[in-house]
């Protein structure tokens, strides 16, 4: 629209219709921007300020349209349902491509526990599932804007379907998580449920983790695939499924890789050494 018209034009967002990605592209084609939040978009012009002086310092051109904040990396969501061998492959991807691609590695459940545990919600990551839907999700918003803010190009470890205690399922994701990570990718990593099944039998570091029927673990792999389409829709990212069943590791090592490579990363100001993923658990 700014580039319709071509000229500055003052934008003033009456409804909260514009996210921040919004208020970005407009900040950077030079339009003056109103709302009638609290100040919000003043904090973003703020930063935007910020950041440029902090581009020049480091080479690194400023803020890029549409970004988060200043320097703000990309943000690629993997998820599989527990068993699909989701950080096994993520942390083989990591060790092969962390020198090429400069990833960190970032899981949502490890962040999610220490922001309970500090709020004397839980004693372990089991325990999170009893939690009751408010306080759920509370916890996940926290736990996200803390995610966002970090200037790295991020290999987000999470859910896209929570089952809690009960059995039903919580979104991994809410719609204003979506729009705050802005994910570039939702890499879903999927197995057979037969096997998936036997993997969960030999994990000895899950000793509380229920054992599901097949036919339940075929649900959730369902609904976990609903949920990654409804997120690649709402966020207009990329969605990618592999298979990472017995005997076809490397495969999905291989696609895994291209995936990251056809992303691409963004260049940030370098703040150190990208961060490994946890090391999945040994099987005896």
């Amino acid at each position: 629209m700014a580039r319709l018209i071509g000229k500055r034009r003052a934008v003033i967002d009456c409804f909260c219709v514009l996210n921040d990605a919004a208020i970005w592209r407009y900040l950077n084609f030079g339009c003056a921007v109103k709302g009638t939040g609290r100040s919000h978009v003043q904090r973003l012009k703020e930063s935007r300020g910020n950041g440029r002086q902090a581009g020049a310092r480091c080479g690194a051109g400023g803020l890029r349209a549409g970004s988060k904040g200043p320097f703000m990396g990309k943000i690629n969501i993997v998820a599989g349902v527990p068993g699909a061998g989701k950080s096994t492959l993520l942390f083989e991807v990591w060790k092969r491509v962390e020198k090429e691609l400069h990833y960190s590695t970032v899981s949502f459940g490890t962040e999610m526990l220490k922001l309970c545990q500090e709020a004397g919600l839980v004693k372990d990551r089991d325990e999170m599932r009893d939690l009751s839907p408010d306080i759920q999700e509370e916890m996940q918003w926290r736990t996200t804007k803390h995610i966002a803010e970090r200037p790295e190009n991020i290999l987000l470890d999470t859910h896209c379907a929570i089952k809690s205690g009960s059995g039903s399922y919580l979104p991994g994701l809410t719609p204003r998580m979506l729009e705050r990570l802005s994910p570039r990718a939702i890499i879903l990593v999927d197995a057979h449920e037969a096997e998936i099944r036997g993997r969960r039998r030999l994990d000895k570091s899950r000793p509380l983790r229920t054992i599901e029927l097949v036919e339940d673990i075929l649900e959730h792999k369902l609904i976990n695939r609903a949920y990654a389409a409804a997120f690649s829709a709402r966020s207009g990212c990329l969605l990618r499924i592999i298979q990472n069943n017995t005997g076809e590791f490397e495969r999905a090592v291989q696609e895994f890789i291209a995936t990251l490579q056809f992303i691409g990363v963004e260049q940030i100001c370098p703040l150190g050494q990208s961060h490994p993923p946890e090391a999945p658990p040994a099987k005896t």
